[in-house]
């Protein structure tokens, strides 16, 4: 759906305040990262070794996706006249606000030439498939940072491998979304078209579009959060026999995720003449929503691999494992703590590998 027509844009906002769009930007990350690596072999036996890495990315994200499916311009209409404005002071359909309405006169955004004229919900067979599409312009600032730490010990006693640490992440972001709707025709690099409110007669009412939008500021989001994690891990990888081997591995972690998503408002007028695009207008009311949730979790491992000859061995093994929420699970919750899942899982498989043959089965 990109379009050259629709790609240089100003987009209103509250108080009379405008914001540029380009949608030739597209989405792009600008990320800088610094690691340093530290190893000590403190004994022949036993090695430390620390890994710190630094991470801060902004990320622009200006795109468009279409937002349903292709449709008539009849269809449109009844979607339309059913959607829900802000006009006169109150909250009704534009079916509602516009009782007269029998359809729709579509004109190109672009020199204005009319589509379907004295044809209200037709569009002539325009791009030779006469389909609308509705499309949102995502708009999405993303500041990023990230802090992780990760101290190992690792230690070597007879028939065993031992590797025991702690680990520490902290992340930041600080997010702006808003979503803005655009009409277009069904093609390759389609053409931005404005919708006229028009009664039995073909007289137009009130322009629904301005400039080919439909929607200015349909969803909004502003959120700062923070999410730290602190979790210690061992494992051991035990040579019980020379054919058994035996490997355990268990960790806990404590999660911590505090932010606050500023609340919106309910659909604003933003007062521009002649046009319903600005009817229901979302922004943020300047109260905000804290949360502060903490986790504590577990993951445990056993597996074994017993070796019948050089060729051929068996293996099984067993886990269970955990996924805390991440940010952008707790976005939009409104404050409501969600579930933490668990994972359980099992494994057995049989191995043959020869210079000439190798097999790999497991259930």
């Amino acid at each position: 759906m990109t379009s050259l027509n629709a790609s240089k844009v100003e987009i209103p906002g509250p108080n009379g305040s405008t914001r540029e769009l380009d949608l030739t930007d597209g989405v792009h990350t600008q990320r800088n990262s610094l690691q340093a690596d530290l190893f000590f072999e403190l004994t022949d036996d036993v090695t430390l070794e620390n890994k710190a890495r630094v991470m801060q990315a902004d990320t622009d994200f200006n795109a468009i996706f279409s937002l349903s499916a292709p449709e008539t311009p009849g269809g449109f209409f009844d979607r339309q006249i059913d959607r829900e404005i802000r006009i006169d002071g109150q909250n009704q359909t534009i079916g509602a606000a516009f009782p007269n309405a029998a359809g729709f006169e579509y004109v190109f955004s672009e020199g204005g030439d009319v589509i379907n004229p004295n044809e209200p919900n037709t569009l002539n067979n325009l791009n030779g498939n006469g389909f609308l599409i509705e499309s949102g312009w995502w708009t999405i600032q993303k500041p990023v940072s990230n802090f992780t730490n990760d101290l190992q010990v690792s230690l070597n006693a007879g028939s065993h491998s031992i590797s025991t640490g702690l680990y520490f992440s902290s992340y930041n972001v600080d997010e702006q979304w808003q979503f803005n709707s655009i009409l277009t025709g069904v093609r390759d690099k389609p053409r931005l078209i404005d919708a006229y409110l028009v009664d039995d007669d073909g007289q137009r009412i009130m322009q629904l579009t301005e400039n080919g939008f439909t929607q200015y500021g349909g969803f909004h989001v502003s959120n700062t959060a923070t999410a730290n994690v602190i979790a210690a891990y061992i494992g051991d990888e035990w040579q019980a026999t020379d054919k058994l081997r035996i490997d355990l591995g268990g960790r806990l972690e404590r999660d911590f995720f505090q932010g606050r998503q500023e609340n919106n408002t309910g659909l604003q007028d933003l007062g521009r003449e002649g046009t319903l695009a600005d009817n229901a207008f979302t922004t943020g009311s300047g109260g905000f929503t804290t949360y502060s949730f903490d986790y504590t979790e577990w993951a445990a491992s056993l597996g074994l691999n017993y070796r019948f000859s050089e060729a051929f061995s068996v293996f099984a093994r067993g886990s269970r494992a955990f996924r805390t929420p991440d940010l952008d699970d707790i976005r939009g919750l409104q404050g409501e703590k969600p579930e933490a899942q668990t994972v359980l899982q099992s494994e057995v498989g049989v191995k043959y590998s020869s210079p000439n043959l190798a097999i790999f089965a497991n259930a």
